[in-house]
């Protein structure tokens, strides 16, 4: 009767209403747990697929950056290297 609702039987007696209330309550309370329940444990796997996949994200920028810190030199390190006498790439000569 407290679930279904359609008006066409309803308490008539105090005690038939507060029993329809106690129904309610009762109904909402069972609904309520188990649903919050549910979101939070929905909220954190997905908060941790999101760290997941930003921690992937930074791996990916950091190999990247490495390699192209390797593959190119920057012209801090080659005027370094030039100012040293030393020079990382074989084909570049210095001219003093």
């Amino acid at each position: 009767m407290a679930t279904v609702g359609y008006g066409d039987a309803k308490p008539v007696t105090t005690f038939g209403k507060l029993v329809a209330t106690a129904t309610s309550i009762c109904g909402i309370i069972v609904l309520a747990f188990p649903i919050s329940m549910i979101v939070e444990k929905f909220a954190t796997a997905q908060q941790k697929a999101i760290e997941a996949e930003q921690f992937n994200q930074a791996q990916v920028s950091a190999a990247a950056n490495n390699y192209l810190l390797r593959r190119f030199p920057t012209r801090r390190r080659i005027r370094r290297d030039r100012a040293n006498g030393t020079t990382a790439n074989p084909l570049v000569k210095t001219v003093a």
